[in-house]
């Protein structure tokens, strides 16, 4: 049995991720990223993982006595980037209602703080999620 005793090249991901698309607040702006073919996100771990398919609907999320907090959730800039399974249903449930979501909560980086925040946009521009906010 060979093995390969050469250690991989290491990444400077500082470096590659300096030369990606930001947004107006300095994040980096991942659908454009992939609109502009500089990144190709897989579909996932496994070698056999196929694409799936895009979802484009959009969730309206709106609280109880408090129409004016409306969240919107567009899905396709997600799907494009992530399979389903990463989100549903560990994270969020297919069912309306079904999440106890709150700033609080996503701040402290439960449902949408699992990403925005670490790895995208965090709650910095109300209006991006909240539009009656702008």
């Amino acid at each position: 049995m060979e093995y390969n005793l050469q250690a991989p090249e290491k990444t400077n991901w500082p470096e590659k991720l300096a030369l990606l698309p930001k947004d107006d607040e300095g994040d980096i702006n991942w659908s454009k990223a992939k609109t502009a073919g500089m990144i190709k996100p897989k579909p996932g771990l496994d070698e056999k993982a196929t694409d799936l398919d895009t979802e484009d609907g959009v969730v309206e999320l709106v609280p109880e006595g408090k129409p004016s907090d409306k969240a919107v959730f567009p899905h396709l800039p997600h799907t494009e980037i992530l399979a389903c399974p990463n989100c549903h249903p560990a994270i969020f449930k297919k069912r309306a209602g079904a999440a106890p979501i709150t700033m609080k909560k996503i701040k402290a980086g439960e449902y949408c703080g699992r990403c925005h925040g670490p790895v995208t946009f965090g709650a910095k521009s109300c209006e991006r999620c909240h539009p009656d906010q702008g």
